[in-house]
């Protein structure tokens, strides 16, 4: 048995389809990087991650809270939620991927509290991108390596690089129009992210969907990267096909020298220029311009020599493991809101003054027999109250009748609901009840008929004055 028990605990046993799926794509992406060189620099640790993500049982993406919730301990999910307002329909794992930063460190620090602690890749995406940290030294880095010399001496070619910007606002009309059509559902956050792939950058990509649309980082920074590896591929037919065979034999040169001073000018103008009109893009901007300016600057060779090579390299380690940790499988729904029920509720017996503020509670479906009244109905509540009390069993009942949205699986006419502060007492109830059966009828034998019974545990979330 305790053998069967070990073996039924490996990991491959806790495995979902979706795991096994994910784990097939980080395979994929490691061949495109390895056999394809499709940007290997950043796809290799991006699949590397995306297996490490996927690995059951070890939750190495997982954060503090998204631990709990895989967990699924009842007593604990009900304090994450009493932190919380939950919105009617939502499922914990829908209120999670939309929850802003001050709810979702109010819940890291309670699962924290509980000894739950963050997986390291987990880690990697706080540090890395969560902060923004990772895809602007990136950047940094990308305008050390960048020369203006050639766009500075012609400044036409900006046209050429403009063009991108009219993949980027297609896409994302595109995008609003399958969610307008109900074809596929983008909200404009996430339309957005997915349009700025088409600027053919892998970190502004990444930097963009980590603000606005952090769900679909995975999804974007890797349709991001193998769109720009499968440039080669694509570009040739198309240059084949608008261009002669001559004008592809033109030799591009650079019109003239470009100064040392215009080089300078360059980076500081833009940064201002940018900042001014849009703020938001100033800290990539202003990342890639400083890595320009200290390239062109000729004073700190080797504070530029580190920026485009030791510290580039080691930052796309763990952003590349951070990506790869959002394209994790989702573990199934543990906790969901998804409808909202009205009952008209009726003491029976009430608690003691000082009730528990948790316990267990039993419903029963219960149905009317015919001859049933409510003058009866109170009658045989007086008796079962007075019964109750001699012989010393505790707790509370109470009558739920159905008002609004109750399911229309419910059977009966109302359900009866009995609560005790532990499974000790509920235990006590039961043997008080056997050791002092007189041979009297039950008060509601010929008023209602019950069946059914289901127990919970309960918590007291906010409790009645």
């Amino acid at each position: 048995m305790n053998l069967e028990a070990i073996f039924l605990n490996l990991g491959i046993f806790s495995a979902t389809s979706g795991q096994f799926i994910m784990l097939g794509v980080g395979m994929i992406i490691l061949y495109l990087a390895i056999s394809k060189k499709f940007e290997p620099l950043l796809l290799l640790p991006i699949g590397f991650g995306a297996i490490l993500t996927n690995i059951p049982e070890i939750g190495l993406a997982l954060s503090p809270i998204e631990k709990l919730i895989y967990a699924g301990y009842p007593d604990q999910l009900a304090g994450a939620l009493s932190l919380i307002v939950l919105p009617e329909s939502d499922s914990f794992q829908t209120f999670m991927k939309t929850a802003s930063h001050s709810q979702l460190w109010l819940l890291n620090e309670y699962a924290q509290e509980l000894g739950y602690k963050p997986g390291i890749l987990s880690t990697f995406y706080t540090v890395a991108i969560a902060s923004g940290v990772a895809p602007l030294v990136i950047f940094m880095g990308v305008g050390a390596m960048t020369d203006f010399g050639p766009m500075l001496a012609n400044p036409k070619t900006l046209i050429l690089g403009a063009a991108a910007q009219f993949g980027i606002f297609a896409t994302v009309i595109g995008a609003l129009l399958l969610n307008h059509l109900g074809l596929v559902s983008f909200t404009l956050q996430q339309a957005a992210a997915t349009g700025i792939i088409g600027g053919a950058d892998g970190p502004t990509a990444i930097y963009v969907s980590s603000i606005l649309a952090p769900e679909l980082l995975g999804a974007i920074a890797v349709a991001a990267y193998s769109y720009m590896a499968l440039v080669p591929l694509i570009q040739p037919p198309i240059m084949r096909l608008l261009t002669t065979d001559s004008e592809r034999k033109i030799r591009m040169v650079q019109l003239r020298e470009v100064s040392q001073r215009e080089k300078i000018i360059f980076p500081l103008i833009l940064v201002l220029l940018v900042g001014m009109l849009l703020p938001s893009a100033a800290p990539l901007i202003g990342m890639f311009c400083f890595g320009n300016l200290m390239r062109e600057s000729l004073v700190v060779e080797r504070l530029s020599d580190v920026v485009q090579n030791s510290l580039i390299n080691v930052v796309t380690i763990f952003l590349g493991l951070a990506v790869g940790s959002k394209l994790a499988a989702e573990f199934d729904e543990v906790c969901s809101n998804d409808s909202h029920s009205m009952f008209a509720g009726q003491m029976v017996r009430p608690p003691a003054a000082e009730g528990p503020q948790s316990g267990y509670i039993g419903f029963e479906s219960c149905t009317l027999k015919e001859g049933a009244s409510t003058q009866k109905m109170l009658a045989a509540d007086a008796k079962f109250v007075d019964r109750q009390a001699s012989i010393g069993n505790t707790g509370m009942t109470m009558r739920w009748w159905p008002m609004a949205g109750v399911s229309p699986q419910m059977e009966g006419d109302f359900y009866l609901v009995s609560g005790v502060d532990s499974m000790q007492g509920l235990g006590q109830n039961i043997d008080r009840s056997i050791a002092n059966m007189t041979g009297e009828p039950d008060p509601y034998d010929d008023l209602i008929e019950c069946s059914g019974r289901t127990i919970f545990a309960w918590q007291s979330v906010r409790s009645p004055n």
